[in-house]
């Protein structure tokens, strides 16, 4: 998930909603609420609640290897390895709660709720 300027929200699949599994097939997370499958697509919006921050200092790197990185240079005869993925700050998150997860989902239970 991310929020255009933060890429690095997580929410584990611990912290959905009960009854929330992925389909492998369609490559979603579906929420089964009372015999009803909402589907959290990807880059909707949602709502959720920040469990933990997480934040690691950056692992060393090689002047030589970043500079050459940096600098593009690429020499045939040395392999030049490539910087490793890094995350220097993340957030856990919930959507395991009334309210949270897509705001349709709300939306739509809050109509039924209302209606005679």
């Amino acid at each position: 998930m991310n929020l255009d300027f933060f890429e690095d929200i997580l929410i584990p699949p611990s912290c959905m909603q009960a009854e929330t599994s992925f389909e492998a097939q369609e490559q979603v997370w579906v929420w089964n609420y009372q015999g009803t499958q909402l589907y959290l697509d990807p880059g909707e919006t949602i709502r959720f609640r920040v469990l933990s921050e997480i934040f690691s200092e950056a692992p060393p790197v090689q002047k030589d290897v970043l500079m050459a990185q940096r600098l593009g240079i690429q020499d045939m005869d040395t392999e030049i390895p490539a910087l490793p993925l890094f995350t220097p700050f993340k957030l856990i998150a919930t959507i395991a709660e009334d309210g949270l997860g897509l705001p349709r989902w709300w939306q739509t239970s809050a109509a039924c709720i209302e209606s005679p």
